[in-house]
């Protein structure tokens, strides 16, 4: 389908793209990374614009210590390894989530056992007891698209179980669960700090935990030389390995983290108004028994991304319903396209072409019997990145619009027409 010609009328005129360009740069942003080009553009030790953030990002999730790396995949590779992850051990995760939420324990041997997903695109409680535990090391959880997870029943499941939970807020800066920040609950929790990330630094991440062993692990993974000289003590069990580090370089750059403390003080003042946004957009996709809204109950969902599901036993076909938003000029909303569910990805299935680690004869697959939840949330969602500040109310108006005529146009059967 072309165009909206068949609902009668023309198609809603709606600004062309580039719609709500992220981040936002204001002239604070500049200010701050023009004054970090002045102070230093590499940073060997825990001081300067490193201290700052950590200390308050951690203060800010009461969380002891905070470690910054040069990228969210770098901050889960050394969670994983703090965890003493070891050839053959198992990390549940979802079946759905984006890669690198997982694919680092491949470069550390572990095996992945993959756990199907609610409706709202993260992991299901009920499919998660019932796997078999037998190897389990760790899980991994997402808050994905922003949407907090059951955390409070997975926590409890965990400590139960004695598995380590690995809380990935990626998505999630802000969010909350029952008025409590997510990245709260885990064993260990990281955040990216990617360019399209609620909290950017172009490229970054951030890892935080209570334990002190986790945090030394992590900090020798992925730190050398001063750091590690200043918080590892000379009687520790690794203090010969204060100077190398375990061998590989993660450190953030400064710059980005500049950029990113200027970000975080405007948190607030973003998930404000896209809460103000989200809610006109809840309050119009409620009123059509076809669609899906997550259940944001106990839940305060920064809103990384709005997503709705067109449910899987409904007459609408969901291509059909995309085409016509894109065709109204509503073109920021999004099928989902390379985040795939995890078991339809090469790496997931043959490891071993890559890693010699594996073995094809001995590999047990990711594959869970049933991830068809997955598979249709893979298929049936659409989600739209919602504005962050006010002076888009025009083009929310507009989208609205163009959403609204579609939802009426499907309710009625005119999209098979």
């Amino acid at each position: 389908m072309s165009d909206l010609a068949i609902f009668g009328g023309n198609p809603a005129v709606v600004e062309k793209p580039p719609h709500n360009p992220w981040p936002i740069i204001n002239e604070d942003d500049r200010a701050a990374v023009l004054a970090q080009l002045d102070e230093s553009i590499s940073i060997y030790d825990n001081g300067g614009i490193f201290k700052k953030f950590e200390s308050k990002f951690s203060k800010l999730h009461r969380r002891k210590h905070a470690l910054l790396f040069n990228s969210g995949t770098a901050a889960l590779h050394s969670a994983y390894f703090s965890l003493g992850l070891k050839p053959g051990e198992i990390v549940i995760a979802p079946s759905y989530t984006f890669p690198a939420s997982v694919t680092p324990i491949f470069s550390l041997g572990g095996i992945p056992k993959l756990c199907d997903i609610g409706t709202d695109g993260n992991i299901c409680f009920e499919s998660l007891t019932r796997i078999n535990l037998q190897g389990v090391k760790a899980l991994v959880i997402t808050h994905i698209w922003g949407i907090p997870c059951d955390i409070l029943k997975i926590s409890q499941f965990c400590k139960e179980h004695r598995i380590f939970l690995i809380e990935d807020c990626s998505h999630a800066h802000g969010s909350r669960f029952d008025n409590t920040l997510v990245g709260s609950f885990g064993d260990i929790a990281v955040w990216s700090l990617q360019g399209q990330k609620t909290i950017s630094g172009g490229e970054g991440g951030i890892l935080l935990t209570n334990a002190d062993l986790l945090y030394e692990r992590a900090l020798l993974f992925g730190h050398y030389n001063k750091r590690c000289y200043q918080e590892i003590e000379s009687t520790h069990n690794f203090s010969e390995f204060r100077g190398t580090g375990f061998g590989l370089k993660m450190r953030a750059h400064p710059l980005a983290i500049a950029l990113a403390d200027s970000q975080l003080s405007r948190l607030e003042q973003f998930l404000n108004c896209r809460q103000f946004y989200a809610d006109k957009f809840h309050r119009l996709l409620e009123q059509f028994d076809f669609i899906e809204t997550p259940d944001l109950s106990q839940k305060f969902c920064n809103f990384y991304r709005l997503s709705f599901v067109i449910k899987n036993d409904s007459k609408v076909k969901v291509d059909l319903f995309h085409e016509a938003l894109i065709a109204e000029g509503a073109c920021e909303f999004d099928r989902l396209g390379s985040t795939m569910p995890l078991s339809r990805l090469a790496l997931f299935k043959r490891p071993w072409e890559v890693y010699p680690i594996y073995q094809k004869s001995s590999y047990p697959g990711a594959d869970n019997d049933d991830l068809r939840v997955a598979d249709q949330y893979y298929i049936n969602s659409i989600r739209l990145p919602i504005w962050s500040d006010r002076s888009w109310d025009h083009l929310a108006d507009q989208y609205l619009s163009a959403l609204k005529k579609v939802l009426t146009a499907a309710a009625s059967g005119e999209l098979d027409s």
